[in-house]
């Protein structure tokens, strides 16, 4: 059973709205930044977009912290298979919206060279190619409409791995800007002092068991396994949190050390997807 990406955004709006601070706007971008997976049976699974998590962190917190972002020039040594690849293209999207929702224009420019060079190496010159890059580099006083290039960018790459029957590859890529985004938000300092904290970790949980779910059903083989093998770590560490629900919002309660394991192995399987 296949999934077939599709991927919502709302266009210029969706940044203008991101500033307002308004509770219901931050849970429409919440929304809107993240990708829905559809499979055969018309079951919806909602995953995060490399934008769910970032515009949250702006909308939150008013302050760039640059120290979590992976470095512009690591892991530039050839990675041996496609699946290490996408993971890293992932990183870097997520990283480049980060850097995007805080008008970071030089941060974002190093990290769109970095993509540009994953791009190549997974062969997505077709769906990416350097008229793309150019609108990208002609925008960059524009964070809104950056914002929904970045998510046409995943959007185009999950539609070429399709076509090409390279389903997995699309589905690391959202796996790796998973992986990078809940890396953003355990680290952040700003955001625990957050009301939204609590329910923000919980929805983590959510996107995690569904790209696990998803796991599932794709092709079994060394690169799926290894997939697996890491999200299910982080899994078990969040099984280990309660779960509140609260109308249609899921709440986080943990103690210190519940938080710091989460964020320990989050950090541990970055650097691995970064060596």
């Amino acid at each position: 059973m296949k999934f077939f990406p599709a991927f919502v955004f709302s266009s210029c709006t969706f940044f203008l709205c991101a500033c307002s601070g308004d509770p219901a706007e931050e849970q429409k971008i919440r929304k809107d930044s993240a990708a829905v997976l559809r499979d055969s049976t018309a079951h919806l699974l909602l995953v995060p977009g490399p934008l769910q998590a970032v515009t949250v962190l702006r909308n939150e917190c008013p302050v760039f912290e640059a120290q979590w972002l992976a470095g512009s020039d690591s892991g530039t040594a050839p990675m041996p298979d496609e699946y290490r690849k996408s993971l890293r293209l992932g990183v870097c999207l997520a990283d480049m919206g980060y850097c995007v929702v805080y008008d970071q224009r030089q941060q974002t420019l190093l990290r769109l060279k970095q993509a540009q060079s994953l791009v190549k190496e997974l062969e997505l010159d077709a769906a990416i190619n350097e008229k793309h890059i150019a609108r990208f580099k002609a925008n960059e006083n524009r964070p809104d409409s950056l914002s929904k290039i970045i998510l046409e960018t995943y959007n185009k790459a999950h539609e070429f791995f399709t076509a090409n029957r390279r389903e997995a590859a699309g589905f690391f890529i959202v796996c790796g800007s998973y992986v990078e985004s809940l890396h953003l938000l355990l680290n952040n300092t700003q955001l625990p002092r957050s009301r939204y904290y609590t329910a923000l970790v919980g929805q983590q949980k959510i996107y995690l068991d569904n790209l696990v779910e998803i796991l599932t059903r794709l092709e079994p083989d060394a690169a799926t396994q290894d997939a697996y093998n890491t999200l299910h770590t982080l899994q078990l560490l969040f099984d280990e949190m309660k779960m509140e629900m609260k109308g249609e919002e899921v709440k986080a309660v943990f103690t210190a050390e519940q938080l710091a394991k989460l964020r320990a192995k989050t950090a541990q399987l970055r650097t691995e997807i970064l060596l």
